[in-house]
């Protein structure tokens, strides 16, 4: 599937809208395509929009730029992206600009072609072949 990479002023950015799910909460949200995130993260705030307390569980620790270990509060729940929808392991942390789909969550489930020159990506499902 061909996707246009979404306007900032004069920027452009790899993302996709996304939807998450929590005990039929739901929150839709675009989020940057991030290869050097390990998981998916998101800003605390969605997790009070779905009616999550993200806290509520120990943090782990997580490196960000310069190896700074900034808590995440990692939490289980579903999510939809280009209509498929799973289950998903997902962090959650506090002042974190933008949401980000990492390697775990999202490299793993879909194979992405940056054409960053063109300002679209291909992205699509990872299947896996079944054994004989």
């Amino acid at each position: 599937m061909k996707i246009k990479y979404r306007k900032y002023g004069i920027k452009y950015s790899p993302e996709i809208k996304v939807v998450l799910k929590y005990k039929g909460n739901i929150v839709d949200l675009y989020a940057l395509i991030d290869s050097g995130a390990d998981i998916c993260i998101f800003p605390s705030e969605v997790g009070v929009y779905l009616g999550l307390n993200a806290k509520s569980v120990e943090p782990e620790k997580a490196l960000g730029i310069g190896n700074k270990e900034i808590p995440t509060y990692i939490h289980n729940l579903r999510i939809i992206i280009l209509g498929r929808e799973f289950p998903i392991k997902c962090g959650f942390i506090d002042k974190l600009p933008k949401a980000l789909l990492g390697r775990d969550g999202f490299f793993n489930r879909f194979i992405v072609k940056f054409h960053h020159s063109e300002k679209y990506m291909d992205i699509k499902p990872f299947v896996r072949k079944l054994r004989k």
